[in-house]
């Protein structure tokens, strides 16, 4: 019975022994799984910013945070994740390897176990025959043969520990596993991961500046501490020393305030003498600032309006006008001629800007770049010049002399004598404009056509250049209008009778859902305007900042507040120091509503609009008027 139970018992071992192998060499297999779910063997560096969103992680206040963050700084955070995110897939993938050897050895440990079981069986079954056998042949009692098979199995207690070393190796390779699981299976790869990460950084980053904070109120409080004991302190010194520092302390402050009323009287009488020797040069500033102001006055009252550039003057005007009703030249060809031969350059009137004209063009009057010969009737004389000219080699750079002109008008009418002579006349003559109102916008661009056709430049794009002014500035106007209804256009007092046109409720509708061309952006009010003019389709777009188009245009409005009509444009003088420079613009949509760029869409009544507008700007201050560049659409 003994030798049953001792077999049992050893059997029992082994089978449970067998069991605890067995069941480690499943840890692998199982936490394999956990691992390879969701995403296999990944690497880093694959990942987009773009595509990690950290505000996912994190909850509303630290989303307010993380969004009041320079974009910069969120790059930052975000790269961050992806190292630590990265760094975590390699863990992950580390472990995946482990898991894979343990599998294995958890393995080889079962059927090594099994083998040593079956072997430790084998002899403990041999070793119990042999000594019943001895005992036996001794003649032994039973219970002396119980008792020795009872001590046998003490022979293979070696046995079992070096069973249980190798189970709990087992054991420990399934924990490693384990511990391996339960880090990386919590991992969702990087482009999931590297959101949270950020969002960890960034809270550490926040955790950092309350601590900072935190740690500046402790400073404070501990001064506010320091100093409350200075005063208790104070107040438990004896009487006779407080009542001495008392008066030690009136006393300085006595002497102080004497020092600094003294040193006040002696500023006081200087500044007093610097301005009494300013007084003189403020009169004579003032004096220029009111001539500079009348200079700019005249000089706004020449320029040609109708939103052309400034070194477009009236007198330049009214001889295109009247070259145009004397010889059929257009005004539109003129104008574009004028303005790509010798605008925009840096001498005259806005030359510092480079708004100015050519120097053949301010000083000699040449505005076309007309050579020099002798039959040039209306020509004073010559000036000898560098200029560019464009060959079948390349450009090149020549001296040329170049007609100079008493005055505008007189290099006009040269022109307009020329283009009626060989060889341009067969070029431009199926083009003149009969002054019949009936003038076309394809007949003005065959005319400029026929002009370089005729060998007036030697520019391949100079006609393309020529053409983009003449819709820029919607020249053509002009060529179906007479010098007369120029100036009466100039005297300005817009007028509105009350009809909507199919223009002005384009204008409308764009600026009231904001889809012009240019987005609302901080401190570019009239480009928005600019932009909705544009996506309108108005026959006039209007340009440059908002003072400029006041300036340019308000020959076409009025000052009154009254009769507005929809989709003009409202000039203001804007707020703080960038309306004192330009000036502020909107569009109006009727019912007393305007529409424009406050650094972001806006719509409000007129009067609230006109109430926020302190700044003084070229002399206007709150309400300047309204233009509608074109004139009003009949």
């Amino acid at each position: 019975m003994h030798i049953n139970e001792t077999r049992e018992k050893k059997l029992s071992i082994a089978k449970t022994a067998v069991q605890s192998a067995e069941e480690a060499s499943r840890f692998p297999k199982e936490h394999l799984t956990a691992l390879n779910m969701g995403n296999e063997q990944e690497e880093p560096g694959n990942e987009k910013q773009g595509s990690i969103d950290p505000t996912k992680y994190l909850n509303r206040k630290e989303t307010m945070q993380w969004n009041r963050l320079p974009t910069s700084k969120q790059e930052q955070y975000i790269k961050e994740g992806i190292k630590a995110a990265g760094r975590a897939v390699k863990i992950k993938n580390g472990l995946r390897k482990e898991a894979d050897g343990a599998e294995a050895a958890s393995k080889k440990t079962a059927d090594l176990y099994r083998m040593d079981v079956r072997h430790d069986v084998e002899d403990i079954q041999a070793g119990l025959r042999a000594e019943l056998k001895k005992r036996s042949q001794k003649g032994c009692g039973q219970g002396q043969a119980v008792s020795a098979i009872e001590r046998a199995p003490g022979q293979y207690q070696t046995k079992d520990s070096v069973l249980s070393a190798r189970n709990l190796s087992a054991a420990a390779a399934g924990k490693v596993v384990n511990t391996g699981t339960s880090v990386a299976g919590g991992i969702p790869g990087i482009a999931g991961n590297a959101g949270r990460k950020a969002a960890d950084k960034f809270r550490e980053y926040m955790q950092e500046k309350a601590m900072a904070a935190g740690q500046a109120m402790d400073d404070v409080e501990q001064r506010l501490n320091n100093s409350r004991e200075a005063n208790h302190a104070m107040d438990t010194m004896p009487e006779v020393i407080r009542y001495t520092a008392a008066t030690v302390g009136a006393a300085v402050t006595a002497v102080t305030a004497g020092i600094v009323q003294a040193v006040f009287s002696l500023l006081t009488s200087l500044l007093a003498a610097v301005l009494s020797a300013l007084i003189p040069v403020i009169a004579v500033v003032s004096i220029l600032a009111v001539l500079i102001g009348m200079i700019a006055g005249l000089i706004s009252d020449t320029q040609a309006g109708h939103g052309l550039p400034a070194f477009v003057t009236q007198e330049m005007m009214q001889a295109f006008f009247e070259t145009q009703q004397e010889s059929g030249i257009p005004v539109s060809s003129g104008v574009a001629q004028l303005i790509v031969e010798s605008g925009f350059g840096s001498y005259g009137p806005g030359g510092e800007d480079g708004k100015g004209l050519s120097q053949l063009a301010y000083e000699y009057r040449n505005l076309f770049g007309i050579k020099y010969f002798s039959g040039d009737r209306f020509a004073s004389g010559s000036v000898g010049m560098s200029t560019g000219e464009e060959t079948g080699s390349g450009n090149v750079v020549i001296d040329a002399d170049f007609a100079v002109y008493p005055d505008y008008a007189s290099c006009i009418r040269q022109r307009a004598w020329m283009l009626r002579h060989s060889p341009y006349e067969s070029h431009v003559s199926p083009y003149l404009n009969r002054n019949d109102g009936n003038y076309t916008q394809e007949d003005a661009k065959h005319f400029v056509e026929g002009i370089r056709a005729a060998g007036w430049a030697t520019a391949q794009a100079y006609v393309d250049h020529c053409v983009s002014v003449m819709d820029r500035y919607d020249l053509y106007q002009f060529d179906n209008m007479t010098w007369e209804q120029y100036q009466q256009s100039m005297e300005g007092g817009g007028s509105y009778d009350g009809t909507v046109t199919e223009q002005m409720q384009r204008i409308v509708d764009v600026a009231q859902n904001n889809r012009g061309t240019y987005p609302c952006t901080p401190d570019m009010c009239a480009a928005w305007v600019t932009g909705v003019y544009q996506a309108a389709g108005a026959s006039v777009i209007p340009y440059g900042d908002a003072i400029d188009m006041w300036n340019t245009y308000q020959n076409t409005g009025s000052t009154s507040m009254d009769n507005i009509p929809p989709g003009a444009i409202v000039c203001g003088s804007g707020s703080g120091y960038m309306g004192s420079l330009y000036g502020h613009v909107g569009v109006y949509l009727g019912n007393g509503m305007v529409a424009n760029n406050v650094g972001h869409f806006s719509i409000e009544t007129l009067s609230n609009w006109c109430a926020w507008q302190t700044a003084t700007c070229q002399g206007h201050t709150g309400w300047i008027g309204w233009i509608y560049p074109g004139g009003v659409p009949d």
